[in-house]
């Protein structure tokens, strides 16, 4: 049995049903996919992603399945630019003031603290604006509060992404869950029943034997196996809303030092892409090559085009602190707020944007029942064994796997995801031997 059909879910369902077992996947979503979601009105050639969007580096994991699947991954070049004091700037200014920090992190030898932290107590020199961009990195790409986030846990990230490459990034021309699709036709059908809107409630398990309790529009239904991997995200488990019995007590440290990053994203659809016309933006600056915008905004600072799918699209990412605050928020205060960021930013009234825009996409993760956040992070302090803690499976018979049991650096990833449905589902077959 697997519980959640996220790609770690589907990795582990296809190499269990490869090695011959036959496997139930329950599912409470509609779908397939978790946290990763193409919006399925997207036009052909501009995808309009909900959730997971870039591909990070070269994860092997993650290219196999393309290049066996035909698919495409455009890669991103582009220039990084930022917006400050209501002028366009190239980002190479802003990363080089961020390098400053950077180059003494990558020294780091003490104990454990949160970058906050660091940034107080070996960075006092530091200008602060260096350490504001800094900061607005750290909280943005990990959905992390700089208060809490473990330095160490950046490195060990750092250092696992420097090893596929992670300075290039792409995306996939068709859209994202086209790689689920994908990834599910490795499966063996034949061997895999797949149950949608099947929300596991309760799990009771003692060696040897699990017994979850689903509901399926109020219909309550019982399944029996074996086995189980448990592939629900860090924020359900730490929700309480999937009973465990016995509970999963033994799993209570992991849980305490591990966080879900909260993640509120909006896309805005245009007409055309306005911010090429050089006679209208700010400045005449020739955004033609813009992949990413940086704003100082406390609700929207970072923006990206599609790049280089070169659709009229723009991308608001609001993670950590700026997520919480934006989730107080109505979906129409949300829309207006981004409105006025992209408009201040590129030098326009807000009804000059408002002319072009067609269409708003938005998705709010950490209040997604099924999600509670977009993505884990490790917390500071002596807590190094936390995603391992977390993986480690019990009495063989509940295995555990999703992107906040990795432990090798790749947490928060969809590659990361997918390697532990691989490791799970190992566990499994060679202890069946």
């Amino acid at each position: 049995m697997i519980i959640g059909a996220g790609v770690a879910g589907l990795a582990a369902a296809q190499k269990l049903t490869a090695a011959g077992l036959d496997v139930l996947v329950l599912e409470a979503r509609d779908r397939i996919g978790g946290r990763v979601y193409t919006n399925p009105d997207s036009k052909p050639g501009s995808p309009i992603e909900l959730g997971a969007e870039f591909v990070h580096g070269r994860p092997p994991e993650t290219f196999e399945i393309m290049s066996s699947a035909g698919l495409h991954a455009a890669e991103i070049e582009g220039d990084f630019w930022y917006s400050r004091g209501g002028r366009l700037h190239k980002g190479v200014e802003v990363f080089s003031e961020r390098d400053q920090v950077w180059r003494r992190l990558q020294k780091f030898t003490g104990p454990d603290i949160s970058f906050a932290q660091f940034l107080r107590d070996y960075c006092s020199d530091v200008p602060s604006e260096a350490k504001q961009w800094a900061t607005s990195y750290v909280e943005g790409f990990h959905a992390s509060h700089a208060e809490r986030i473990s330095v160490y846990s950046i490195l060990q990230g750092d250092k696992a992404e420097e090893a596929i490459e992670g300075d290039r990034q792409f995306r996939i021309a068709e859209g994202y869950s086209v790689l689920v699709q994908a990834l599910w036709k490795k499966v063996a059908t034949e061997r895999c029943t797949m149950l949608l809107n099947h929300q596991v409630k309760a799990v009771h398990w003692n060696p040897g034997h699990v017994s979850a309790l689903s509901v399926n529009h109020s219909v309550r239904s019982y399944h029996q196996a074996p086995r189980a991997i448990v592939t629900l995200p860090l924020g359900v488990l730490q929700s309480g809303s999937v009973e465990f019995s016995p509970s999963l007590e033994m799993k209570s440290a992991a849980l305490a030092q591990l966080e879900m990053g909260p993640v509120l994203r909006l896309t805005m659809q245009f007409r055309e892409a306005f911010w090429l016309d050089t006679s209208l933006v700010t400045q005449g600056s020739d955004l033609s090559d813009m992949s990413f915008l940086f704003t100082e905004d406390e609700y929207f600072p970072t923006w990206w085009t599609n790049i280089p799918l070169n659709t009229p699209v723009l991308t608001g990412w609001a993670a950590g602190p700026h997520a919480e605050k934006l989730s107080r928020k109505s979906v129409q205060e949300r829309e207006a707020i981004a409105v006025q960021v992209v408009a201040k930013s590129l030098g326009l009234a807000t009804a000059k944007v408002e002319q072009f825009l067609t269409a708003v996409y938005t998705h709010d993760w950490q209040k997604d029942p099924y999600a509670c956040g977009a993505y884990s992070y490790v917390k500071a302090g002596d807590n190094e064994n936390a995603q391992q803690l977390l993986a480690q499976s019990l009495d063989n018979t509940l295995f555990f796997a999703g992107e906040a049991t990795h432990s090798g650096g790749h947490h928060a990833t969809v590659h990361g995801a997918i390697s532990t449905g691989y490791r799970a589902a190992e566990e499994i077959i060679n202890r069946a031997k």
